[in-house]
């Protein structure tokens, strides 16, 4: 596939990364051990990327890097409260 448009491959990019990535929502055992880890890496992570978005969104004069980062803090904000909705349901 050929991507034209001159944000495409940043957008592809990020698309790919965040594609498959979905929480269900099912109440279970606390979470513990390598999967409290796990989410807690998520949730430090989405945070991070966050804050590099808005900088990024902030301080850029490029119209592709503002769409990107914007996707990025909407991409990531929705990741994050799934995740803490996950956690808080367990």
């Amino acid at each position: 596939m050929r991507i034209n448009h001159p944000c495409g491959t940043a957008v592809a990019t990020m698309a790919l990364t965040m594609a498959g990535v979905t929480i269900p929502a099912t109440a279970a055992a606390p979470v513990t051990g390598p999967d409290a880890t796990f989410l807690k890496t998520i949730h430090q992570g989405s945070l991070a990327e966050i804050a590099t978005a808005k900088d990024a969104e902030e301080h850029t004069t490029s119209t592709c890097v503002k769409q990107a980062a914007n996707m990025f803090v909407r991409d990531h904000t929705k990741l994050d409260v799934q995740v803490m909705a996950l956690v808080v349901l367990r």
